[in-house]
Protein backbone atom coordinates (compact mmCIF):
# COMPACT_ATOMS: atom_id res chain seq x y z
CA UNK A 1 0.00 0.00 0.00
CA UNK A 2 1.46 3.65 -0.92
CA UNK A 3 3.18 4.95 2.13
CA UNK A 4 2.38 2.27 4.29
CA UNK A 5 6.36 2.02 5.29
CA UNK A 6 6.39 5.85 6.30
CA UNK A 7 4.03 5.12 9.26
CA UNK A 8 5.13 5.42 12.32
CA UNK A 9 5.62 1.75 14.12
CA UNK A 10 3.16 0.47 16.16
CA UNK A 11 3.53 1.94 19.99
CA UNK A 12 5.14 -1.01 22.25
CA UNK A 13 2.04 -2.71 24.37
CA UNK A 14 -0.45 -2.13 21.85
CA UNK A 15 -2.57 -5.16 20.34
CA UNK A 16 -1.30 -6.90 17.73
CA UNK A 17 -4.83 -7.88 16.82
CA UNK A 18 -7.12 -4.93 16.56
CA UNK A 19 -11.12 -5.21 16.74
CA UNK A 20 -11.71 -4.74 13.34
CA UNK A 21 -9.04 -7.34 12.47
CA UNK A 22 -10.51 -9.87 14.52
CA UNK A 23 -13.57 -8.75 12.94
CA UNK A 24 -12.46 -9.57 9.57
CA UNK A 25 -10.45 -12.94 10.44
CA UNK A 26 -14.04 -13.95 12.30
CA UNK A 27 -15.67 -12.68 8.83
CA UNK A 28 -13.42 -14.60 6.60
CA UNK A 29 -13.30 -17.64 7.99
CA UNK A 30 -17.49 -17.34 7.50
CA UNK A 31 -17.05 -16.64 3.77
CA UNK A 32 -14.75 -19.70 3.54
CA UNK A 33 -17.23 -22.32 5.18
CA UNK A 34 -19.96 -21.31 3.72
CA UNK A 35 -18.44 -20.81 -0.18
CA UNK A 36 -16.68 -24.58 0.36
CA UNK A 37 -19.35 -26.16 2.24
CA UNK A 38 -22.19 -24.52 -0.25
CA UNK A 39 -20.06 -25.72 -3.16
CA UNK A 40 -19.88 -29.01 -2.12
CA UNK A 41 -23.81 -29.64 -1.21
CA UNK A 42 -24.24 -28.02 -4.66
CA UNK A 43 -21.93 -30.85 -6.49
CA UNK A 44 -23.61 -33.30 -4.27
CA UNK A 45 -27.06 -32.19 -5.35
CA UNK A 46 -25.94 -32.76 -9.22
CA UNK A 47 -25.00 -35.86 -8.11
CA UNK A 48 -20.95 -36.13 -7.59
CA UNK A 49 -18.82 -38.88 -6.23
CA UNK A 50 -17.47 -38.58 -2.66
CA UNK A 51 -13.99 -38.10 -3.78
CA UNK A 52 -15.19 -35.66 -6.83
CA UNK A 53 -16.99 -33.73 -3.85
CA UNK A 54 -13.54 -33.78 -1.89
CA UNK A 55 -12.08 -32.12 -4.80
CA UNK A 56 -14.76 -29.48 -5.01
CA UNK A 57 -13.77 -28.28 -1.38
CA UNK A 58 -10.14 -28.74 -1.52
CA UNK A 59 -10.26 -26.67 -3.87
CA UNK A 60 -13.32 -24.28 -3.28
CA UNK A 61 -11.30 -23.51 0.07
CA UNK A 62 -7.92 -23.04 -0.89
CA UNK A 63 -8.56 -20.74 -4.23
CA UNK A 64 -11.08 -18.99 -1.71
CA UNK A 65 -8.18 -18.50 0.60
CA UNK A 66 -6.58 -16.67 -2.17
CA UNK A 67 -8.83 -14.43 -2.75
CA UNK A 68 -9.67 -13.16 0.78
CA UNK A 69 -5.29 -13.19 0.93
CA UNK A 70 -5.88 -10.48 -2.15
CA UNK A 71 -8.66 -8.78 -0.73
CA UNK A 72 -6.10 -8.32 2.51
CA UNK A 73 -3.47 -6.61 0.18
CA UNK A 74 -4.15 -3.10 1.38
CA UNK A 75 -5.57 -1.75 4.77
CA UNK A 76 -7.51 1.28 4.03
CA UNK A 77 -8.20 1.30 0.39
CA UNK A 78 -10.11 -0.90 -2.18
CA UNK A 79 -8.99 -4.10 -3.71
CA UNK A 80 -11.04 -3.87 -6.55
CA UNK A 81 -8.31 -2.64 -8.54
CA UNK A 82 -5.98 -4.22 -11.33
CA UNK A 83 -3.24 -2.63 -8.58
CA UNK A 84 -3.98 -6.19 -6.44
CA UNK A 85 -3.13 -8.42 -9.31
CA UNK A 86 -0.23 -6.38 -11.11
CA UNK A 87 0.89 -4.39 -8.15
CA UNK A 88 3.25 -6.81 -6.25
CA UNK A 89 5.02 -8.97 -8.51
CA UNK A 90 6.44 -11.23 -6.11
CA UNK A 91 2.95 -12.13 -4.44
CA UNK A 92 2.61 -14.23 -7.63
CA UNK A 93 5.44 -16.39 -6.45
CA UNK A 94 3.54 -17.28 -3.29
CA UNK A 95 0.11 -18.39 -5.39
CA UNK A 96 1.69 -19.95 -8.26
CA UNK A 97 3.14 -22.97 -5.95
CA UNK A 98 -0.27 -23.10 -4.92
CA UNK A 99 -1.60 -23.53 -7.60
CA UNK A 100 0.55 -26.39 -9.03
CA UNK A 101 0.39 -28.29 -6.16
CA UNK A 102 -3.42 -27.98 -5.99
CA UNK A 103 -3.59 -29.62 -9.45
CA UNK A 104 -1.46 -32.05 -8.59
CA UNK A 105 -2.76 -33.23 -6.02
CA UNK A 106 -6.13 -32.84 -8.20
CA UNK A 107 -5.30 -34.80 -11.41
CA UNK A 108 -2.24 -36.95 -10.28
CA UNK A 109 -3.04 -40.41 -10.85
CA UNK A 110 -2.39 -42.05 -7.04
CA UNK A 111 -1.48 -39.05 -5.66
CA UNK A 112 -4.98 -38.03 -5.73
CA UNK A 113 -6.84 -41.12 -5.25
CA UNK A 114 -4.70 -42.80 -2.82
CA UNK A 115 -3.11 -40.08 -0.64
CA UNK A 116 -6.05 -37.83 -0.71
CA UNK A 117 -9.32 -39.82 -2.16
CA UNK A 118 -10.25 -37.32 -4.51
CA UNK A 119 -10.91 -37.27 -8.07
CA UNK A 120 -10.13 -35.21 -11.15
CA UNK A 121 -12.82 -32.25 -11.46
CA UNK A 122 -14.64 -31.32 -14.56
CA UNK A 123 -14.94 -27.78 -16.32
CA UNK A 124 -18.54 -27.05 -14.38
CA UNK A 125 -16.42 -27.84 -10.76
CA UNK A 126 -13.62 -25.39 -11.58
CA UNK A 127 -16.77 -22.82 -12.67
CA UNK A 128 -18.03 -23.37 -8.92
CA UNK A 129 -14.85 -22.77 -7.91
CA UNK A 130 -13.99 -19.18 -9.60
CA UNK A 131 -17.75 -18.53 -8.99
CA UNK A 132 -16.32 -18.92 -5.45
CA UNK A 133 -13.58 -16.95 -5.45
CA UNK A 134 -14.90 -14.07 -6.82
CA UNK A 135 -18.26 -14.28 -4.04
CA UNK A 136 -15.49 -14.35 -1.21
CA UNK A 137 -12.95 -11.68 -2.81
CA UNK A 138 -16.70 -9.66 -3.09
CA UNK A 139 -17.73 -10.39 0.56
CA UNK A 140 -14.36 -9.45 1.61
CA UNK A 141 -14.28 -6.09 -0.29
CA UNK A 142 -18.12 -5.30 1.33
Amino acid sequence: EEGIMNLPPRRPGKKLVGRFLLLRILFATIVLVVVTVGSVFWVRGLGYTLNEQRSQASNSLTFSAVSVCLSARFESSSSIHPRVLFGNVVMWYSIAPLVIIQFMITYIPGLNELLFSMAPQDLFQWGVVVLGMVVTFLGMEA
